[in-house]
């Protein structure tokens, strides 16, 4: 049951960030899985710092992503294709 809840609660950050900005869900996501596969490898039982220090490096890192796409000069239109 705690794995399905710890996938559910990373399935939602990972909405939330596609909410944000698409790409952004992608990196999001992307980090999440890398730092969930090693913190879930390297952890003993019963262990949720390293979670919880995994977690917030890959929420760092998506935040400071959009920082720099919004340093970004606008350029010409993008169209998303649904």
């Amino acid at each position: 049951m705690n794995n399905v809840v710890e996938a559910l609660g990373y399935g939602l950050i990972v909405a939330f960030l596609w909410l944000v900005w698409a790409p952004l869900a992608l990196l999001g996501g992307g980090l999440l899985l890398v730092a969930w596969a090693n913190v879930r490898a390297a952890r003993p039982a019963g262990t949720r710092g390293r979670t919880a220090a995994a977690l917030g490096a890959a929420i760092g890192a998506a935040r400071r992503a959009y920082r720099v796409q919004q340093e970004l000069p606008d350029g010409p239109p993008v169209r998303r294709i649904a």
